[in-house]
């Protein structure tokens, strides 16, 4: 069934999941009954994780948003390997591959709002993402990750949020406080900054699952 069908039959009052979509690997969840122009979450996996982890982390509250979810998979036909960082350093990265993915399920699905989140790696490479591509996001969120990337302050300021593990010392000091300072260094950005506690790296999936993502999702929505 072609997409566009797909969401014919979304419109009617059922969830639509659509596998390879709209790049192979790839994952978009229309929840039902999500309006014309509902928000769509960009949302990136960690190093070898894939879409799959990607939806045990936001499925559910993207569909209790009425967010449409779209997982990509790192694109292994363009070089990457199963990891977004990586793949960023590598000399296959395509800089352009996953903004012209996310202009075509905008265009499929129409006019919405655009918030991102990435886990791990992904965040690390929405370090990277969002100062390049700020003119097309409305937030960000960076969970158990992060990396200042960019060589420059993006002209438009992003709202931007971290949530990371108190205990995941291998990300803190190394990535993520250094992309706060980035951000905080730029100027004007929303900036939100929670550490959990007692919680290390891989910990914050769970964490996300018992209702952070909810939380996290509804600061990336919140009218600005």
């Amino acid at each position: 069934m072609g997409f566009l069908v797909a969401l014919g039959v979304l419109l009617g009052g059922r969830t639509t999941v659509h596998a390879d979509f709209p790049c192979k690997g790839c994952v978009t969840i229309v929840p039902a009954g999500a309006a014309a122009g509902a928000p769509l979450l960009v949302a990136l996996h960690g190093d070898d994780a894939g879409a799959s982890s990607t939806l045990a982390d936001w499925r559910a509250a993207a569909a209790a948003a009425g967010a449409v979810l779209l997982a990509p998979e790192c694109p292994r036909d363009a070089g990457c390997a199963g990891s977004w960082w990586r793949w960023l350093q590598s000399k296959r990265h395509d800089p352009g591959w996953l903004a012209r993915e996310v202009d075509t399920a905008i265009a499929a699905l129409g006019p919405r709002r655009v918030v991102v989140a990435g886990f791990s790696g992904g965040a690390s490479y929405l370090g990277w993402y969002v100062p390049t591509h700020a003119d097309g996001i409305a937030a960000a969120a960076f969970v158990a990750g992060g990396n200042p990337y960019a060589d420059r302050c993006p002209e438009r300021k992003v709202p931007v949020r971290f949530d990371i593990g108190a205990e995941d010392r291998g990300m803190l000091e190394p990535f993520a406080r250094p992309l706060r300072r980035w951000f905080e260094a730029c100027g004007g950005h929303e900036l939100v900054w929670e550490e959990v506690a007692g919680v290390g790296h891989l910990g914050m999936h769970a964490v996300l699952e018992r209702g952070r993502a909810r939380a996290v999702l509804a600061w990336l929505l919140r009218d600005r």
